[in-house]
């Protein structure tokens, strides 16, 4: 039996079943909270071989297979967003610099997040399940956790800031994974998320073709259940942002690292419309469906 993992009931409809990947899978949601997440989720074994060298590298031919963009083909780009972040955190924190405050990054892949933290003062974290992911780490003098908020146990009131970024929608069981990270949040600790919102019209206006569907994302979110989930857990003063908290300028840098040619410049039209897209919403609704939430622990 797969209940929810927000409301706990057993109770879910099918929305779509999705056949484009070499995995087909099938999505529900929730008869009770609508909480969207995959049924039946694959194996353990199975979630294991999607992460292997090649999904990090994004050398992989297949096209009904899934990658991850590798940061370190494009560090400028990517240094530009990742140092925003931080200083968006150190905002939030009131703390001019990160000194003296620890920073866990799970799902840290090759850690250009916790390089602009460590940067900027921090003592670094990062939590990966990739032997080849944290090898990389390894060679940067990161300290690393191998695993999972899920299957770990972490510290507790050991961390200032810990970011899941791109990262809750690939746990089987991200209500166990919150409360894990709750109590390794010191006093007054942030919690750093972003995934797709199930209830913009992006994804709604999509369907089954929404390009989130994914076989490693296991749940999807919208601002009402993840907002619940945090609350349940105990955090508080949730703050959203759409698309995302560290504007546009960073999105327009780190898109010039795929650019091949003058005329790729033109992309920057769809990125600045999205952007702006970004900003109408109200309540749980929002006209796209990225979204970036911060929650404290009080």
């Amino acid at each position: 039996m797969q209940n929810c993992d927000n409301c706990g009931s057993d109770k879910s409809k099918l929305l779509y079943s999705i056949n484009r990947f070499k995995k087909p899978f099938k999505i529900h949601s929730c008869r009770k909270c609508g909480l969207i997440f995959m049924k039946p989720f694959f194996s353990n074994k199975e979630i294991e071989s999607f992460y292997k060298k090649e999904y990090f590298t994004g050398n992989i031919d297949d096209t009904k297979a899934f990658t991850y963009t590798d940061e370190r083909k494009n560090k400028k780009g990517f240094t530009a967003v990742n140092k925003k972040r931080v200083k968006k955190i150190l905002e939030a924190l009131d703390s001019p610099s990160g000194k003296r405050k620890n920073f866990l990054d799970i799902g840290c892949s090759f850690g250009a997040l916790l390089d602009e933290g460590k940067k900027l003062g921090f003592s670094v974290t990062g939590m990966d399940i990739s032997d080849y992911a944290l090898a990389e780490l390894k060679r940067n003098s990161i300290n690393i956790i191998k695993g999972s908020p899920e299957t770990n146990d972490l510290p507790v009131n050991k961390f200032d800031v810990i970011t899941l970024i791109e990262v809750i929608e690939h746990l089987k069981k991200p209500g166990s994974a919150l409360k894990k990270i709750f109590h390794s949040l010191k006093k007054n600790g942030l919690l750093v998320i972003q995934t797709a919102n199930m209830d913009g019209r992006q994804a709604k206006k999509a369907g089954k073709n929404y390009h989130y569907f994914l076989p490693g994302h296991l749940h999807y979110f919208s601002r009402k259940t993840l907002t619940e989930m945090l609350e349940n857990t105990g955090f508080e003063n949730l703050e959203f942002y759409y698309p995302c908290e560290f504007g546009l300028i960073p999105k327009l840098i780190k898109s010039k690292g795929d650019f091949k040619k003058p005329s790729d410049y033109l992309k920057w039209i769809r990125i600045i419309f999205y952007h702006l897209k970004s900003k109408i919403h109200t309540g749980n609704f929002a006209l796209t469906s990225a979204m970036v939430v911060y929650a404290r622990k009080r």
